[in-house]
């Protein structure tokens, strides 16, 4: 009897679980997971994971987020589901609170790793925009979220035209026209871009030769001048996107492996090792006044794009 009443109630528990939402859920703590965390070579080569590096996994992770809130918000409500309770009941500010706080925490990390490309205001909005969002998607308020979601979308893509044709996005850019200007002049002279926004491979696209940006191959010679003793040839020998930042010590040279696809070498542009590589121009990203430039000279007199070009004395 106990057994037949045990096996009516998991036969409805059943009929009630929503397999799409399910899988969805689990899809997203299993991408989430490689992505923090990482998971062991067994793990990783058997689910193919170990071909693509975690941050790209975002992608699919986007998607499933999308199909999940669109899922969850068009599934059947209990209708006794909170039901007289107010909207700024207290479990519900404090959820906002705790939406508030991740959003804001992402979007000032998010703000330090572009080198200040928004600007405070635009973190806060922001968060207080996707934390409404995600509250009323946790309380099913459908109306509500795409009266809040679909609108301020429209405004911000209204004068972007989908269907581009051109380059002019890239073309179209003050440094990438200053660059191309720059080549006519020396075409044999190598640069160099120090900063945190892929400024480097549009001077890559306008045909500079410049040491860092995407290299497929890795520059063994170039680096080992940088690194004579190789302590850091696991970092270097590999395709990657290479970054160079800017540093104040002009004796130490450090790499650093940020993903499996991409390190950065730390460097001060005025530093032996930099001048002994053969560097003839330096594009820097941010605030130059923070360095000490006295090897350089300015041959641009504005910030293009965020960014100052010199020339090595």
């Amino acid at each position: 009897m106990k057994f037949s009443r045990r096996k009516r109630n998991f036969g409805q528990t059943l009929k009630k679980t929503d397999f799409v939402q399910l899988s969805l859920g689990l899809y997203a703590i299993f991408i989430s997971s490689w992505m923090l965390f990482g998971f062991p070579k067994a793990v990783a080569k058997v689910t193919f994971l170990n071909l693509v590096s975690a941050s790209r996994s975002l992608i699919g992770l986007g998607a499933a987020s999308i199909i999940w809130t669109v899922a969850y918000l068009g599934a059947k409500n209990d209708e006794n589901r909170d039901a007289g309770k107010s909207f700024f009941h207290f479990a519900n500010l404090a959820l906002f609170a705790i939406f508030l706080g991740l959003m804001v925490w992402y979007g000032f990390a998010l703000r330090k790793a572009t080198d200040n490309f928004f600007a405070a205001w635009q973190v806060w909005v922001v968060g207080l925009w996707v934390a409404t969002l995600a509250l009323l998607t946790l309380r099913k308020k459908t109306v509500w979220f795409f009266a809040l979601l679909i609108p301020l979308l429209l405004f911000a893509n209204a004068g972007v035209n989908p269907v581009v044709a051109g380059l002019n996005s890239i073309r179209g850019k003050d440094i990438y026209k200053f660059a191309r200007e720059k080549k006519k002049e020396n075409p044999d002279a190598r640069w160099i871009f120090f900063g945190k926004l892929p400024v480097d491979n549009i001077l890559e696209a306008a045909g500079v030769n410049i040491i860092n940006g995407t290299k497929y191959s890795p520059d063994l010679p170039l680096m080992e001048k940088l690194d004579p003793e190789k302590k850091f040839v696991s970092v270097y020998n590999r395709y990657a996107y290479v970054k160079f930042y800017s540093s104040s010590d002009k004796e130490t040279i450090s790499f650093n492996l940020e993903k499996t696809d991409k390190y950065s070498v730390s460097a001060d542009p005025c530093s032996r090792a930099i001048k002994d590589i053969g560097v003839d121009f330096a594009a820097i990203q941010g605030d130059v006044k923070k360095y000490n430039l006295d090897c350089l000279d300015p041959v641009s007199e504005n910030s293009l794009n965020r960014t100052r070009i010199f020339k090595y004395k």
